[in-house]
């Protein structure tokens, strides 16, 4: 099952793997998978997306 959302706490909750589309640029062509869970992608990368806290 795939799942879009901005809500982190569903995607700590159910996330499996991560699928990243166009990089942390947002202009990468090829889509990146991540094994793992959210929170192991988001320590991988060493940061969340910006105005999660705001």
């Amino acid at each position: 099952m795939i799942f879009v959302s901005h809500d982190r706490m569903f995607l700590r909750g159910l996330g499996s793997r991560v699928l990243e589309l166009g990089g942390e640029s947002g202009t990468d062509r090829n889509p990146t998978v991540y094994p793992g869970s959210y929170v192991e992608y988001v320590q991988k990368l060493g940061h969340e997306a910006p105005g999660i806290y705001s």
